[in-house]
């Protein structure tokens, strides 16, 4: 198993309720177990939404 490097993130909002939380990452040549925790902050009016995870190797 090869290690993952997180690059970058964000929660975007498609259309008027929709919400996207994308993460990319590399994979690393180091082998060996990796974890990444990501998180994001969402407004009170939106807390019921229904978020969709995408995520993007580079």
């Amino acid at each position: 198993m090869r290690f993952p490097i997180f690059r970058d993130q964000g929660l975007y909002r498609v259309g008027g309720t929709n919400l996207v939380y994308e993460i990319e990452i590399s994979i690393s040549d180091f082998t060996g177990k990796g974890i990444i925790y990501c998180f994001g902050v969402i407004p009170n009016d939106l807390s019921q939404n229904e978020i969709n995870i995408q995520v993007y190797e580079n």
